[in-house]
């Protein structure tokens, strides 16, 4: 029997708790304990949840916090209190279906797997299926470290079952890395990646990844999401052809590359950092995976210098043909920028 605990962080979710509450009461491998953590509710959510918990079949821990710590730090503090050798992530707006914790523990038997992700049913407010996925994950499969889209945002915390040894290897929640931030939120400067994000940071770079095609919850959307579900800039739920992608990708240059490089270099600083902190069967994997943000960094800088104004033609052009050289055009799923990337450089940074 697997020992899973449940992180939830709340906050005035009064609406939809208890429906959510419901759903976790309902999972047919019941958790070992629900932690929940709130940050500051002013409606009735901390009263409904005291009511679940007389009739829960399992315990239920609350803990307020003294200060307002955000979506992000509340879930980790969440986790951080957690006693299962598994967390699962739930928000407090969403519905879980029956065979969730079930079947997002199955990959586990795996003892390299770190985490695995399911795929969700978008539903309205009322849990009315819209007919489409978030995360919308097509086929099962394992990614093995390194594998994959180290960028990869889609990874929302709801869908995430954790080993919680992967939380608990003495790093400090508090002090994260840095998240990449798309071209128009730059201004805002770093901000530390969320948990989710690093949590699948993690993942993606000491051990395995499993990725479960199945729907095992609703994610619902409302008007008072946090995160909504991710669009293109019409608006709309499809992705736009490649060479829009591209063309609409212009204006992105040197300042970005350059900021993702910061973050790739930061992120490299902090494996190194708590390579000894880690368990005895991570560190090693660490310090490989500072290794692979220092190429990440490495590759960004080099891309920067296609886009800079000061930069002549034939620097360019040699920058290019490192990147080609290095294998950096190769696509995002083995850790390249793509061959839209190129096709980019080509055209917006040497011809135009």
């Amino acid at each position: 029997m697997m020992n899973i605990s449940i992180a939830m962080a709340t906050y005035n979710g009064a609406r939809f708790i208890r429906q959510q509450l419901d759903s976790l009461a309902a999972q047919t491998l019941s958790p070992c304990e629900l932690v929940v953590t709130d940050d500051g509710s002013t409606d009735a959510t901390l009263n409904i949840i005291a009511d679940f918990a007389k009739t829960a079949p399992f315990p239920v821990r609350v803990f307020e916090n003294e200060t307002t710590l955000g979506f992000a730090d509340n879930f980790m503090k969440a986790a951080s209190l957690c006693i299962g050798d598994y967390i699962a992530f739930c928000d407090q707006d969403d519905y879980w279906l029956r065979n969730k914790l079930e079947y997002a523990s199955r990959p586990f038997v795996d003892e390299e797997v770190l985490s695995s992700v399911h795929s969700a049913c978008i539903v309205n407010e009322n849990l009315d299926d819209t007919g489409r996925r978030y995360p919308d994950i097509r086929v099962d499969h394992i990614h093995q470290a390194f594998e994959g889209n180290p960028w990869k945002t889609s990874i929302p915390g709801f869908a995430l079952l954790v080993r919680a040894s992967l939380l608990r290897c003495a790093i400090d929640w508090r002090y994260r890395p840095f998240a990449p931030q798309p071209p128009k939120e730059m201004h805002k400067g770093n901000q530390m990646v969320s948990h989710d994000h690093l949590i699948y940071m993690l993942s993606h770079t000491l051990g395995k990844t499993a990725f479960i095609a199945v729907p095992l919850a609703c994610y619902r959307m409302h008007d008072n999401n946090i995160f909504g579900e991710p669009l293109n800039d019409e608006g709309k739920h499809t992705p736009d052809s490649f060479f829009k992608r591209t063309y609409k990708s212009r204006g992105i240059g040197e300042p970005h590359y350059r900021f993702m490089a910061n973050v790739a270099e930061q992120r490299a600083q902090w494996m190194a950092e708590n390579c000894d902190k880690l368990a005895p069967a991570f560190v090693e994997k660490a310090r490989l995976a500072s290794a692979y943000w220092k190429a990440q960094r490495k590759q960004y800088l080099t891309r920067a210098e296609i886009y800079g104004r000061d930069v002549n033609f034939a620097r360019k052009v040699a920058a290019v043909r490192s990147l080609l050289g290095g294998h950096a055009y190769r696509a995002p799923e083995q850790g390249g920028f793509g061959w839209r990337a190129f096709a980019k450089d080509i055209t917006f940074g040497l011809v135009l």
